[in-house]
């Protein structure tokens, strides 16, 4: 996909996860392309360290959209950040596997087996929800809490990632993901870690002070019909994301959608 303005050309390899690192095989030499586009060369697969290239969020898919409850994900995109956060009780929400629950002993994702063994040592501990959530629940807790353990999964990117931030929770991420390094150095608000064992009360508190500032215009971002456009499920995406963004919410007013399509 080709974006363009007057001033700089973006070349964004979304839409699928298609591995940056296999990219080679099929005749795309990333380093050649990065010499025409610069500094705007994005892909949302990306899984290795390449000069020029950022990562580009991958938002959802259609399966996650279909699981979650329209009417409840409705009122949350239109919910106001502020209010999102002054909502939130908890700290960490620690469940997931409810789709792929076999990927937590897969040997294609250590870092989602290395945050199961953690959260077991951790053993009854008030601060972390572990419990699975049913689905017409799940955006209610996600909610509540400031943040949101998201381990790796098949993908490079996962689509609970882009679900905490919609819900103004911050994503805690393994450090071994790339494409999650990269969006932190261009200022997502997600935190990573090189070890789970880091996630505690007192960085937590740390955390929230220096990032929750950032959750807003995250959200803002996510909710621009022209950022969303290339989702798998775009009918649906844009009307749920876009459509229903009064302006001053967490979302963009009618005149700015005209200007976006």
């Amino acid at each position: 996909m080709l974006l363009k303005d007057a001033s700089t050309r973006v070349l964004v390899l979304a839409g699928n996860d298609r591995r940056a690192s296999t990219l080679k095989r099929f005749g795309i030499q990333l380093h050649e392309l990065s010499r025409v586009f610069g500094k705007a060369v994005l892909v949302a697969a990306l899984d290795c360290e390449l000069p020029l290239v950022r990562a580009w969020p991958h938002l959802f898919t259609h399966g996650h959209l279909e699981r979650l409850p329209e009417s409840r994900l409705r009122a949350m995109l239109l919910t106001p950040t502020v209010d999102l956060l002054r909502g939130k009780s908890h700290w960490l929400f620690a469940a997931w596997g409810s789709m792929y629950p076999q990927l937590d002993r897969s040997r294609s994702c250590p870092d989602r087996g290395a945050a199961r063994v953690w959260l077991r040592g951790l053993g009854s501990t008030a601060w972390v929800h572990t419990a699975k959530v049913a689905p017409d629940a799940y955006l209610d807790v996600l909610s509540a809490h400031r943040f949101m353990l998201s381990p790796s999964g098949l993908g490079v990117q996962s689509p609970k990632t882009y679900e905490a931030l919609l819900a103004g929770t911050i994503p805690i991420c393994h450090a071994s993901n790339v494409a999650y390094r990269k969006l932190r150095e261009d200022g997502w608000p997600l935190v990573v870690v090189s070890n789970w064992s880091d996630v505690n009360m007192s960085s937590m508190r740390d955390w929230w002070q220096h990032t929750s500032g950032q959750l807003d215009l995250a959200r803002r971002c996510l909710l621009r019909p022209g950022f969303a456009h290339w989702a798998v499920d775009r009918a649906r995406v844009m009307r749920l994301c876009g459509a229903f963004a009064p302006a001053g919410s967490a979302g963009v007013s009618a005149s700015e959608r005209e200007r976006s399509e």
